[in-house]
C-alpha cells in the first residue's frame, strides 16, 4: 500500500510540474468604445471607453475593439501587434458605423493617418467611416505586416500601404483625399503581397516604387476606378479588370474589320 501511495504521489507531482511548465495563453478580450463612455471605465459593453486610442493602448493579440455608432474626433495609433492566429481587431459594432472625424487634428508625420499601423503585425481595421484627414490619409500601414483593411468608407482620407507586406485592402469605398482630387485614393508604395479587391476608389489608384528585384506584386481584382491609374516602370503588377478585357476585345474587333 505504501509503495502504491508513493507511486501515485510521485505521478501526481510529475503531472503537476508538467502542467505548471506549460505556458498559459491569456484569454481573448472584447473591448467597447462609445461616445457616452469614459476612459476610466473597464471597457466592457456596460462600461465602455470613450476613446478608441484608450483601447488601442491596451489590446494584445486576439483582442477585439468594438466601436459603437457615433462621431469620434481623434486619430488612433496602434500600439501592439497581434499574432498569426490571433489578430488585433478594430471594428465598428455590428450593424453600426463608427465615424472617425479628423477635422483639425494635426498629424505628427506624413506616415500618420486616422488609423496608423506603424511597424506592427496582424492588425484588422473593419467597417469604419473615416473623414477629413489633414494629410489625406485615413488608414496607413507603414512598415507593417499582415494588415487587413476591410469594408471601410473614407472621405477626404485615403488608404495607403507603405513599405509593408501581406496587406489586404478589401471592399472599401474611398472618395476624395484632397479638395482638388490630385492625390491618389489608394496608394501602394514599396510594398509586397498586397491584395486590392472589391474596392471603389474615386479618381486615382497608385502603385509605385515596388522593387522588381524582390518580386513585389500588387494583385488588383474587381476594383471600380473612375479616373487615372498611375504606376511606375519598376512595378510588377497583375491587373484583372473588365476595362482591360474590353480594350482587348476592341483591338481584336478592329483587326478583324481591317482584314
Amino acid at each position: 500500500m505504501k509503495k502504491l501511495f508513493a507511486f501515485t504521489l510521485s505521478g501526481l507531482l510529475i503531472l503537476s510540474s508538467l502542467l505548471i511548465a506549460q505556458p498559459v495563453r491569456a484569454a481573448e478580450n472584447d473591448y467597447y468604445v462609445s461616445t457616452i463612455g469614459n476612459d476610466s471605465n473597464s471597457g466592457t459593453l456596460e462600461q465602455p471607453f470613450r476613446s478608441i486610442q484608450k483601447a488601442a493602448d491596451i489590446v494584445v493579440a486576439g483582442d477585439t475593439v468594438y466601436v459603437r455608432n457615433g462621431l469620434y474626433a481623434e486619430k488612433v495609433v496602434v500600439q501592439n501587434s497581434g499574432a498569426a492566429d490571433n489578430y488585433i481587431t478594430f471594428s465598428s459594432y455590428p450593424d453600426e458605423t463608427a465615424i472617425l472625424d479628423l477635422s483639425g487634428i494635426t498629424m505628427s508625420t506624413k506616415f500618420e493617418g486616422g488609423f496608423t499601423i506603424n511597424e506592427k503585425k496582424y492588425i484588422q481595421i473593419l467597417g469604419f467611416q473615416i473623414q477629413n484627414s489633414a494629410n489625406g490619409l485615413g488608414i496607413i500601414c507603414h512598415r507593417a505586416d499582415h494588415c487587413i483593411l476591410k469594408n471601410n468608407k473614407t472621405y477626404l482620407a485615403g488608404i495607403a500601404s507603405v513599405e509593408s507586406t501581406n496587406v489586404t485592402i478589401d471592399g472599401n469605398e474611398v472618395q476624395l483625399t484632397s479638395g482638388d482630387s490630385n492625390q491618389e485614393m489608394i496608394s501602394v508604395v514599396n510594398s509586397s503581397l498586397v491584395n486590392i479587391t472589391r474596392d471603389r476608389p474615386a479618381f486615382k489608384l497608385r502603385i509605385s516604387q515596388n522593387n522588381a528585384d524582390k518580386a513585389d506584386y500588387a494583385y488588383i481584382d474587381s476594383v471600380e476606378i473612375s479616373g487615372v491609374m498611375q504606376q511606375s516602370s519598376t512595378s510588377k503588377i497583375i491587373v484583372y479588370s473588365l476595362i482591360s478585357l474590353f480594350i482587348l476585345l476592341g483591338v481584336i474587333y478592329l483587326l478583324k474589320v481591317e482584314n
